[in-house]
């Protein structure tokens, strides 16, 4: 019994280093696509769909209120997900205008 909880613990730090060295390189890859600048999104919500504005990029993505089809509650984040399982994330804390509640609202008027 010893000797399978070894190879169990073995075989957990193995995926573990192998996950975060994967986190951190692509980490890297991006920064070094974005000429040494971390890719942060812009998130503009609007009547029309919510905008997403990458700020080393330049790109934008626009996606329709009717794409989407979850909303999502955690302590301190709200998660929408989209028909194509697309999840974007807003901390609870970080609205420039307005707040978590009021956009939730809006998110229920406009029929999630």
């Amino acid at each position: 019994m010893v000797g399978w909880g070894l190879f169990l613990v073995f075989i957990c730090g193995v995926f573990a280093f192998t996950y975060f060295r994967a986190i951190k390189l692509n980490l890297k890859r991006g920064l070094e696509q974005n000429y040494g600048i971390p890719n942060s999104l812009v998130i503009q919500v609007t009547n029309e769909g919510i905008d997403l504005y990458g700020q080393a990029t330049g790109g934008k993505t626009h996606i329709q209120y009717a794409h989407l089809r979850k909303i999502i509650q955690a302590k301190k984040y709200i998660f929408l997900m989209t028909e194509a399982k697309l999840v974007i994330g807003f901390g609870k804390d970080s609205f420039t205008y307005g707040n978590a509640e009021g956009f939730l609202g809006f998110l229920k008027s406009m029929g999630l």
